[in-house]
């Protein structure tokens, strides 16, 4: 039942076999016509009629009763029909998934294969039912029902505007799902895990990238807030999402940032969300923070500025006349701040320009974090 075309799938209803085949090549073998078969079987002539036709299955019950009068056992006809049954589903459904060749192509199937996140197909249909095996869902309809129809359609309607980029981010938020299901059960602590942000904070005001990072996992693994890490594919831009999922809170962040400031940023505005936001929801959020009108976004984002500054600092900065990388470092020197951190609030506040931050900041590639916490 390896179907791979068109051709296939037409072959194999030419040649599908119903088990009313056997049973009629069985009985001119005996020399026995339906009528006769039907009164010692005690049912209807039109019955077997239907089951040699294949429009009507062998029941259990009609399979002991094959058995008593044509002496093959009870189990050769259900399985005979078991198998016909499979098979003219397998070819149902290879139709179906043959048809869904313009939704498989709105995904980043490549990108996806090349991650390991769906195996690699020889054909459209093994293709198509790689992505809905990855999707956990039946069929397309299935896909649209679920997911168009539940939070992530929420989640992405305010940042994402075309198709291909929606399917796109949709694969981003189901990988992190898979990988939060195999992630450690710590029980969740809400005090500690909000304290454990001001340990993040005060590690952040050193030059140690690699120190922030492993608090930010250690912190919440000690706290029972799952991250996972997840490259982006497709063009979509999207930096970090949070959610619950089986009562545990999730924080999905990718693998390439502009600097601990943005990675910084990004933890605590998904952490916002976990400490004060619908449980039922899903938070996705892309590379333009601050362009988002939305209330609740607002909130997370003040909520992240408010501790990666003390409100002090705030007040210091709000002083400043000039933005030179000379100043932002001495202002870093004086309230013992992190200057990759002021660079990346100053760049979201259009304080500094895109090309001055990018001659500051040292890309982070998380590509060695590529495991769940």
């Amino acid at each position: 039942m390896n179907y791979r075309t068109e051709e296939d799938i037409q072959a194999a209803r030419y040649l599908i076999s119903p088990p009313g085949d056997t049973l009629l090549e069985t009985i001119n073998h005996k020399g026995m016509s339906q009528t006769e078969l039907a009164a010692r079987m005690g049912r209807p002539i039109k019955t077997i009629n239907e089951i040699i036709k294949g429009k009507s299955a062998i029941m259990p019950e009609t399979a002991f009763q094959l058995e008593r009068v044509l002496g093959i056992s009870a189990s050769f006809w259900i399985e005979r029909e078991r198998n016909y049954r499979l098979e003219l589903a397998a070819i149902a459904d290879s139709e179906q998934l043959l048809k869904a060749e313009k939704w498989a192509k709105t995904f980043p199937a490549e990108e996806m294969k090349d991650l390991g996140w769906i195996e690699d197909a020889d054909n459209l249909i093994e293709a198509v039912a790689n992505l809905l095996g990855f999707f956990a869902v039946a069929d397309v309809s299935s896909f649209d029902s679920y997911y168009k129809q539940s939070v992530y359609e929420k989640a992405l309607k305010q940042i994402i505007k075309r198709n291909g980029e929606k399917m796109a981010a949709t694969a981003w938020i189901r990988q992190g799902e898979l990988m939060a299901e195999k992630s450690t059960k710590n029980e969740y602590k809400a005090t500690r895990f909000k304290q454990s942000l001001y340990d993040v904070q005060a590690v952040s005001l050193s030059n140690n990238t690699e120190a922030v990072i492993h608090t930010i996992f250690e912190s919440a693994l000690h706290t029972g807030v799952k991250i996972v890490i997840t490259p982006t594919v497709g063009n979509v831009n999207l930096v970090g999402a949070s959610r619950w999922l089986h009562n545990r809170p999730v924080i999905q962040l990718q693998n390439n940032y502009s600097g601990i400031g943005e990675l910084c940023f990004t933890y605590f505005h998904e952490a916002a969300h976990i400490l004060n936001h619908d449980k039922k929801s899903i938070f996705v959020d892309e590379v333009n923070f601050e362009s988002k009108q939305i209330d609740i976004e607002r909130e997370a984002n003040n909520f992240a500025k408010k501790i990666l500054l003390n409100l002090d600092e705030r007040k210091t900065w709000s002083k400043m006349s000039s933005f030179s990388q000379h100043d932002i470092s001495a202002f870093a020197s004086e309230t013992n701040a992190n200057e990759s951190v002021l660079n990346f609030l100053l760049l979201k506040q259009k304080k500094i320009s895109q090309q001055q931050y990018n001659q500051t900041e040292k890309a982070i590639d998380l590509n060695t974090y590529l495991t769940t916490i």
